[in-house]
């Protein structure tokens, strides 16, 4: 489940946010699946393409954590 549609979005957020709410770190995400879909369609700016999600840990080692088990719990 890597990559985030308006198919499984919410339940990558349920997922995600529940990681990030448990170990307090800030993030925030698209509250509309129309924004989803245009940033993850093939016309998409680069620059922004893809974030559904944005993390905002306060150490390498807090992001490096964060990857192993968000992948875990959602796949890459």
């Amino acid at each position: 489940m890597a990559a985030a549609t308006t198919h499984n979005a919410t339940d990558i957020l349920q997922a995600a946010s529940g990681h990030f709410h448990g170990v307090g770190m800030p993030f925030k995400f698209l509250r509309n699946g129309d924004v989803l879909n245009r940033l993850v369609s093939k016309d998409a700016d680069r620059a922004s393409s893809g974030k559904f999600i944005a993390a905002y840990p306060d150490s390498e080692a807090a992001l490096q954590q964060t990857l192993v088990e968000l992948d875990a719990m959602i796949g890459g």
